[in-house]
């Protein structure tokens, strides 16, 4: 048997992890004439993205969970070039245990990723969607009227009348769930500050606003199945900001294109708008309105 090319891994991953973060072409293929000069290995995306013989070991784990059908309400997922670089690029992060910020305009498929590999995964995806009056109460938790003195049960005997209720955050942390924070440029850095210690390899955060005499500790560590990720537009249109550096280096980031026509790529993606069109078409629920003759000629 041949031995394992750690070169050529080597060479891979660094290229997933850093033109996966590049916006413009011209990036990217700096980033591979680098890595080819550094490691004699010429990387190409066709062994990353598309299924061949040559297919990656960074990408083969990945590209195979196309084979398991989700149903449901991923029924009218297309395996695009687009939709497997992400496929590539966010499960090799979640391997690794990265946080993730998927950054790209409105549209390009950064919340269905995240739920696709919360299914794959078989976790709930826990959501905060922030705004610009985003609190770290919304996702971190705090107090809250104690409910049980609602009920008038005579034989409750708790005087309490506030009680901690962890936040969605903190319960996936908990429970081994996934997290998303949509949107997570429009929130204030001031928030976002929280989130620096679960961005560290030690994925602890301190809740100093909790108090109950109950809880041992006011320090969380995340449990081994947690996984955070984020989504953000990119900055330049209204109320839409780049994230601080100090808070964007903590994530692995990921730019995610938007679906346009390209002199270089219009083989690629003329062949994926025609298998979008396509499947859609030959979906069972569209189907049934459409009438004998409607249908042969789909």
């Amino acid at each position: 048997s041949h031995l394992f090319d750690w070169d050529t891994y080597l060479a891979e991953q660094g290229y997933l992890l850093l033109a996966g973060r590049a916006r413009h072409s011209d990036e990217v293929k700096a980033v591979a004439d680098v890595i080819q000069k550094i490691f004699k290995k010429k990387v190409l995306e066709e062994n990353l993205y598309d299924r061949n013989e040559n297919t990656s070991a960074a990408a083969a784990e990945f590209l195979s969970l196309i084979d398991n059908p989700l149903g449901g309400e991923f029924d009218h997922i297309v395996w695009t070039r687009d939709m497997r670089r992400l496929l590539v690029l966010v499960g090799n992060a979640l391997k690794y245990n990265e946080p993730i910020l998927l950054v790209g305009e409105t549209g390009c498929g950064k919340t269905t990723i995240c739920q696709i590999f919360a299914a794959f995964r078989k976790q709930n995806l826990l959501c905060v969607n922030c705004h610009q009056y985003t609190e770290a109460a919304d996702f971190l938790g705090g107090l809250r009227p104690v409910r049980t003195h609602q009920s008038g049960d005579p034989n409750i005997t708790d005087d309490r009348l506030f009680e901690w209720v962890d936040g969605p955050l903190v319960v996936a942390m908990l429970q081994g769930e996934a997290f998303l924070l949509d949107e997570i440029s429009l929130a204030d850095d001031a928030v976002l500050e929280r989130l620096n210690s679960l961005l560290e390899p030690e994925r602890k955060i301190c809740l100093a606003e909790r108090y109950d005499d109950s809880q041992e500790s006011e320090e969380i560590t995340a449990a081994a199945d947690f996984r955070l990720l984020a989504t953000m537009n990119p900055g330049g249109d209204y109320a839409k900001k780049e994230l601080s550096p100090a808070l964007r280096n903590r994530f692995t980031e990921i730019w995610c294109p938007s679906p346009t026509f390209t002199v270089e790529n219009s083989k690629i993606e003329i062949t994926d708008w025609q298998a979008i069109v396509e499947h859609n078409l030959r979906r069972s629920d569209l189907l049934a309105g459409l009438t004998p003759l409607a249908k042969t000629m789909v």
